[in-house]
């Protein structure tokens, strides 16, 4: 907290007014299911992203990211996407839905820093959105509730971002609790808190490094497939989303929709179950099924949902033939990233010495994360 609040003093040559952390998300079972009403259980983790905002007496916007000592600036009557602003049209995209809901700012000085990794599928865009608008929220004395909070971040993507794509790592970012999964319904926004798995057990995240490339294109890709699916199965059983549908449906909808299509929906559809079963697991603290269908899920998001990559693929074959690992998948957007792994605390050497291996082979290294379940935003520092 020091930190960010001397670097926004030398930035703006003025004291911030409030601090906010947010947690990154990661998600342990429901990938891709999140624009279909599906279900997802998410874990809030220690690593954060810090917001500082001051006020200033014009209606100047300026943006600060230590990280990547970048300086965005705009007004408050101009206020519009632009694709090169990058990490700063999360910050505008919260100023902008809130000035849509009738909150007016004038101008702000905004630094921002963290330790989140970028790229990796830890929803680090959800939490600057949510750092931002509790940040506003509490500068403005404007007590939202969180489900306001979520409702400005969904209008924020879709209005402002143009996004189709729900920020499903908000609820980690505003619900998380110490040594607590969340399992999140997307159809109702409602959040039930499941306990982590036993002292002996640990949840690995591995970074593959693999090269980021532009993905957007091919995910928004699978988002028009699963709404042409969905239109297609209307025509003999009215639903509103993929979590309608059934298994059977989709086979009694074959031919009404391509194969490729139909193959990616059998992903969402199967993943939905897949949830609610690790659900029942977890909560009977049954560590053998949560494994089998992280495994399921793996090989789904692979063939079915096509995602994955050789790298990863090759990360979550050499975890599963490991004794004392009970599962491994891909998290996050898929194409590189990282996996998520449940593994016995007895077993971690051995998969560390499997990631020397992955460098030998693909050339670059594996960085392991054992990264603790942490608690939700919160503001930090506060002039009042």
């Amino acid at each position: 907290m020091e930190k960010i609040i001397s670097l926004h003093q030398d930035e703006y040559v003025s004291d911030p007014e409030i601090v906010v952390e947010a947690p990154a998300a990661v998600t342990v079972m429901g990938n891709h299911v999140d624009s279909d009403d599906g279900f997802m259980i998410q874990a809030a983790l220690d690593l954060k992203v810090f917001v500082a905002i001051s006020r200033r007496k014009d209606n100047s916007l300026r943006f600060y990211a230590v990280d990547f000592a970048e300086r965005k600036r705009t007004s408050a009557a101009n206020i519009k996407y632009k694709r090169e602003d990058r990490w700063a049209n999360y910050i505008k995209s919260v100023i902008f839905s809130m000035e849509n809901a009738g909150h007016v700012f004038k101008g702000l000085d905004v630094t921002l820093s963290g330790n989140i990794p970028q790229g990796i599928g830890l929803s680090s865009s959800s939490s600057i959105e949510t750092a931002t608008a509790i940040a506003l929220s509490g500068l403005f004395k404007l007590d939202l509730s969180n489900e306001e909070i979520v409702k400005i971040i969904y209008n924020g993507e879709d209005k402002f971002l143009g996004s189709s794509k729900v920020p499903s790592g908000v609820y980690s970012a505003l619900y998380g609790q110490n040594d607590k999964l969340l399992y999140v319904d997307l159809r109702s926004c409602t959040v039930e808190y499941l306990p982590v798995p036993g002292k002996d057990v640990s949840l690995i995240l591995t970074v593959s490094n693999v090269p980021l490339i532009p993905v957007d294109k091919e995910v928004e890709e699978r988002r028009r497939d699963t709404r042409k699916c969905v239109e297609g199965l209307n025509s003999f059983k009215f639903g509103t989303a993929l979590r309608d549908y059934s298994n059977s449906d989709l086979r009694h909808g074959m031919g009404v929709v391509p194969e490729h299509i139909r193959r990616r929906c059998l992903h969402v559809v199967d993943e939905i179950t897949r949830t609610e079963e690790s659900r029942t697991a977890i909560k009977k603290g049954d560590m053998i099924t949560l494994g089998k269908l992280m495994n399921r899920s793996h090989e789904s998001l692979r063939d079915n949902f096509e995602v994955s990559c050789p790298e990863i693929d090759w990360l979550v074959k050499r975890a599963q033939e490991i004794e004392g690992i009970y599962g491994s998948k891909i998290t996050g957007t898929g194409f590189g990233g990282c996996t998520i792994t449940l593994i016995k605390n007895s077993a971690i050497d051995r998969y560390r010495e499997k990631l020397d291996e992955y460098e030998r082979i693909f050339g670059f290294k594996a960085d392991m994360l054992n990264c603790n379940v942490s608690s939700g935003a919160k503001i930090i520092y506060s002039l009042d």
